[in-house]
């Protein structure tokens, strides 16, 4: 076992909370510090897996190693008491055009997809879904309460390996890097190595000033059907759509770099609900509309690694809509590196990429 050290985590999102967990449970003196913000997307987001994704339907990257390393690290401590939280099941994807239906059939012969995709060449649940071309339906994949699952590893983490929690944030005004000393309310905290996962929040932290991180903006939708409906699956299209245990569904979700505020928007709303049309012949009533930020990069990909200039802070970020899919893979390789264990993580999403 590594000498313990004590480790300061700036950021109790899915990244911070899987990073205390896995240094907590490796025996480090952890110390999480995490205001609970409301617009943070792991409070927020619908949760979603999936290895097929964004306009152009593309392969998640490393799609086959991340979906095995979530199953790995959820069936493990310390993270074995949040399989409920996980709900595994196929998405469909429908076909916009006759296009898209050419090209995926050429695609599902292509070996990189064995076992991912399925070609479905007919109509499914046209009563209830527009889908008139037929469409895909992706596998490995599913959604998760990510709200309930960040706070149970948390939970969990404090119980069985004593993790500390501080329910506030620390601002750059409050971190000494010099002397390695954080101000927190209850005084001064030392710590031999700074780990910073608080999201969009980094956008604004000196550290990672000339980053490209990027705060996007996401909005979405909880639903009703007026009447008793049984969607065959989770649903992916202008929106998604994920049928939850009571009935309702969530539809997401909107992007948005350029925002004034985290609040739910009337464009937004009019934005989701258009797309649901788009996608299904049921009529809905609304629920609730959420919103919540996101942190992204230019380049889509996370950043992990060591920073640069300060060889004791580590960086998790940039997660994006992936967060579920690329965290237990990502925090698994940066609490190794942290822990002095010979680790390569890939440049695609090393700091080292931005010099």
């Amino acid at each position: 076992m590594a000498t313990a050290r004590r480790i300061l985590i700036i950021g109790g999102g899915l990244a911070g909370s899987f990073m205390a967990a896995r240094l907590a449970a490796a025996g480090q003196e952890v110390i999480l510090a995490d205001d609970a913000d409301p617009a943070g997307a792991s409070r927020v987001a619908a949760g979603l897996y999936n290895v097929i994704t964004g306009r152009f339907a593309a392969l998640t990257w490393q799609a086959r190693r991340l979906l095995e390393e979530l199953q790995a690290c959820l069936a493990q401590p310390p993270f074995d008491a949040v399989q409920q939280y996980l709900y595994p099941g196929p998405i469909y994807r429908p076909f916009p055009d006759t296009v898209s239906y050419n090209k995926w059939t050429a695609r599902t012969a292509d070996p990189v997809y064995e076992g991912l995709v399925q070609l479905e060449e007919t109509p499914i649940a046209p009563e209830l879904i527009h889908n008139p071309v037929g469409g895909i339906t992706i596998l490995p994949c599913g959604w998760a309460d990510i709200h309930a699952l960040v706070t149970r590893v948390i939970q969990t983490a404090a119980t069985r390996y004593g993790l500390t929690v501080l329910r506030e944030t620390l601002g750059a005004d409050q971190l000494d890097i010099s002397r390695r000393v954080a101000l927190t309310s209850q005084g001064e905290c030392r710590f031999d190595a700074l780990v910073l996962t608080e999201g969009y929040r980094g956008a604004a932290q000196p550290l990672l000033h000339g980053w490209p991180l990027i705060p996007n903006k996401g909005e979405l939708l909880v639903v009703q059907p007026l009447e008793p409906v049984d969607l065959p699956c989770t649903l992916s299209g202008p929106v998604y759509v994920v049928p939850q245990p009571d009935g309702s569904w969530v539809v997401g979700a909107t992007y948005e770099n350029h925002f004034t505020d985290a609040h739910p928007s009337a464009a937004a709303r009019a934005e989701l609900l258009a797309g649901l049309g788009d996608l299904v012949r049921v009529p809905v009533s609304v629920r609730a509309h959420r919103a919540g930020i996101r942190p992204t990069t230019r380049d889509r990909r996370p950043i992990c690694g060591v920073h640069p200039a300060y060889p004791f802070v580590y960086i998790l970020t940039g997660l994006g809509t992936k967060g579920l899919l690329q965290t237990p893979y990502l925090s698994r390789l940066l609490t190794s590196q942290l822990l002095g264990e010979a680790v390569t993580i890939p440049r695609e999403v090393s700091p080292e990429r931005f010099r």
